[in-house]
């Protein structure tokens, strides 16, 4: 977990609540994949599911560290943590309840995507108005989850059923035919 001084955190007084709206921003982001990543957890079955409930276990460890260096950052910057998270969007789609783990996992991919798009986002904000300590934070996070999403298409490569492999193959020499 990453720790800052007092005077890293002084020095932003002036464009401290965009620096503190990125970072909050970050932190929901984080909050809700992470929600939804051990939603999906519970979710898993099949001949893989302890091997995938082990990647979803590590996943969940990864945006918990993220979420709490990214709460630190806000508290320093003058933020209060809100009593509650009030934009979390179901964890995960109703279609991926009860079925079977590539569905899951393509779930959790699609939100580790969008994850990465508004970590991004924040970071540019960050970036933009100079809080370079703010910028670290959220870059490190952005970080983590890239090397969560590579290492979630390894494990869908892995163990992929028969029929998903099929999907998998026809869509890679469709998409190197165009």
């Amino acid at each position: 977990m990453m720790r800052f001084s007092a005077s890293q955190g002084a020095a932003l007084r002036d464009d401290a609540p965009t620096a503190r709206t990125s970072l909050r921003r970050a932190w929901v982001a984080t909050v809700d994949l992470q929600l939804m990543v051990t939603a999906a957890q519970w979710a898993v079955r099949g001949p893989h599911a302890l091997a995938r409930h082990a990647l979803l276990d590590g996943l969940g460890e990864r945006l918990r560290d993220s979420a709490a260096d990214l709460a630190d950052r806000y508290a320093q910057l003058g933020g209060a943590a809100p009593r509650s998270v009030r934009r979390l969007h179901p964890a995960l789609p109703i279609e991926a309840v009860g079925a079977g783990t590539s569905v899951v996992l393509s779930a959790v991919a699609q939100q580790y995507e969008r994850y990465g798009d508004r970590l991004q986002v924040s970071l540019q904000d960050c970036e933009r108005i100079g809080d370079a300590a703010s910028a670290a934070v959220i870059a490190a996070a952005s970080r983590r989850a890239a090397h969560d999403a590579v290492e979630i298409e390894t494990h869908r490569r892995r163990y992929a059923s028969p029929e998903s492999t099929a999907v998998m193959t026809s869509k890679s020499s469709s998409s190197s035919a165009s």
